[in-house]
C-alpha cells in the first residue's frame, strides 16, 4: 500500500501522491483544516508526537496506509519549521483498522514516547491528539492502564491529550524524511 495518500482538495490528483511541486502543496494546504476523522469510506486517521522518527516508525507498519507530518497544537496558522509559531511537530497517521488499529498505536505511542516528563519544548512534545469520542475513550482507558500497570514516575502520564484542532501539512522536505535519507 505505501505511502499513497488521498488528497484532500478535488484540484489534487491524488496519483501522484505524494506532491513534490510547491504549487500543488501550497493548493493542498490553502485554507484547510485537515483534521482526523472516519471518512465515508470509515477510513480512520490517528495522529501522534514530533516528525521523523515516529514517522518512520508508523510508516513502516503493517496496515499503515500512509503517514504525514505537519504542525499542531496553537491558534496560530500556517506554520512552518523556520517559524513554528507555538505549535508541535505531528505524526498523522492513517490505517487500516485491521492489520493496525488505535489501540496498536496507542501502545506503539506509550512504548516509545516520552510520556511520563513535561516536555522542554512545545516544538518537540510528546502527545496525543485524538479525534472522536471512540479514539478519546480509547486513550483514556490505555492511561488508566497506565496507571495500574507502572511504577513511579512511568505511572504518570504528563505528555499533552487533547482533541486535534487544526493540523497542517509540513514542508516536503520534512515528509519521509528518513526514508530519503537512505538514498
Amino acid at each position: 500500500m505505501g505511502n499513497k495518500q488521498p488528497a484532500d482538495d478535488a484540484e489534487i490528483d491524488a496519483a501522484d501522491w505524494p506532491p513534490t511541486d510547491e504549487t500543488v502543496l501550497a493548493k493542498l494546504n490553502k485554507g484547510r483544516n485537515c483534521p482526523l476523522t472516519l471518512n465515508e469510506e470509515n477510513e480512520p486517521h490517528s495522529l501522534w508526537d514530533d516528525f521523523g522518527g515516529p514517522e518512520a516508525r508508523f510508516s513502516s507498519k503493517k496496515g499503515a496506509l500512509w503517514t504525514r507530518v505537519g504542525y499542531t497544537g496553537s491558534k496560530n496558522r500556517w506554520p512552518t519549521y523556520q517559524k513554528i509559531s507555538g505549535h508541535t511537530e505531528a505524526v498523522q497517521v492513517k490505517y487500516d483498522g485491521k492489520n493496525l488499529t488505535y489501540e496498536m498505536l496507542l501502545d506503539e505511542f506509550f512504548d516509545e514516547a516520552n510520556y511520563y516528563s513535561f516536555s522542554y519544548s512545545t516544538q518537540y512534545k510528546s502527545g496525543i491528539w485524538w479525534h472522536g469520542e471512540e479514539q478519546q475513550q480509547a486513550v483514556l482507558k490505555k492511561i488508566e492502564q497506565i496507571k495500574q500497570t507502572k511504577k513511579g514516575a512511568y505511572a504518570n502520564v504528563k505528555c499533552t491529550i487533547e482533541p486535534l484542532g487544526t493540523f497542517y501539512r509540513a514542508e516536503e522536505y520534512h515528509q519521509r524524511y528518513y526514508a530519503k535519507l537512505k538514498h
